[in-house]
């Protein structure tokens, strides 16, 4: 799109993102496999006209606030970022000898439920690896199974809180720890990992999480068109094994890092309900 000598590109950009715009134009996508917007359907859009310095005014104003939520984003990485580091220099330079394999440090190391189950549109949680893709659980796009059927996958596995949760199919090698004391079950597509005592939840979170053990599980992927992580290379896979009171302390740092995070996602949420409420103003005459 080349806007005109009337049209302000970057108030176009931002009129573009609204949310009604984004789902008319995906209301008006033809194609089942892959939907597409023709130029024709799209030049059809109707585009406000203001003056050119009230477009240029809009877009400053719209402009800073996406630049305030860019700066929020960039905090959380870098937080990310830091945890990461803290670990690496805390136990990236342990010896081999002070390694052990998952296997020595779980109790427990399991998959899901092999077979498809017939979903409800009530009754009982039931995650997959969808669901474990961020480093924590989303528990809000979640599917329910019926009560007879968690019966029966319960016996084979019952997730418990402090377990953790790897995803194996699809987006493999991010943990996520059970932070909700909940009933529910899981896919094939989640491994189970349940620390041994001595083993903190915390701290096994963070090394099935580093590039320490991402990497032997980028190495062991199997599967050409959906990438797949055995659960004998979970097993198999080596992390720093070092004592309790190493891990407590190198939990309570990433616990303040954690607080810090909490901070700025509430202040980004804040942020993004104020860009909302911005956008709509805008293109309502209202700015």
């Amino acid at each position: 799109i080349r806007p005109g000598p009337s049209l302000d590109r970057n108030f176009l950009h931002h009129y573009l993102r609204l949310p009604n715009m984004v789902e008319l134009a995906n209301s008006r996508a033809a194609g089942a496999n892959l939907p597409r917007l023709s130029p024709g359907v799209l030049a059809s859009f109707a585009v406000p006209l203001p003056p050119l310095p009230e477009q240029r005014r809009i877009a400053e104003v719209l402009d800073r606030a996406e630049t305030l939520r860019a700066q929020r984003r960039q905090a959380l990485a870098q937080l990310d970022a830091l945890a990461e580091a803290i670990f690496l220099d805390m136990f990236g330079q342990f010896p081999p000898s002070q390694s052990k394999p998952l296997a020595e440090l779980c109790e427990l190391i399991t998959d899901g439920t092999h077979y498809t189950p017939t979903y409800a549109a009530s009754g009982v949680t039931f995650l997959s690896a969808r669901n474990v893709t961020s480093g924590s659980i989303n528990w809000d796009d979640i599917k329910f199974i019926p009560q007879s059927l968690h019966i029966e996958l319960h016996r084979r596995v019952a997730p418990q809180l402090g377990d953790l949760l790897l995803a194996k199919n699809g987006t493999t090698g991010v943990a996520a720890v059970v932070d909700r004391d909940l009933t529910f079950d899981i896919y094939v597509s989640l491994a189970l990992l349940r620390p041994r005592s001595g083993v903190l939840s915390a701290y096994l979170h963070s090394a099935l999480n580093s590039d320490l053990c991402r990497r032997q599980f980028s190495a062991a992927l199997k599967g050409i068109g959906v990438p797949n992580l055995h659960l004998k290379d979970i097993r198999t896979a080596r992390i720093p094994a070092p004592p309790t009171e190493l891990q407590a302390k190198f939990v309570g740092r990433v616990d303040a890092i954690n607080a810090l995070k909490q901070s700025h996602r509430a202040s980004l949420s804040h942020l993004n309900t104020l860009f909302t409420s911005l956008q709509h103003r805008a293109f309502r005459g209202e700015l």
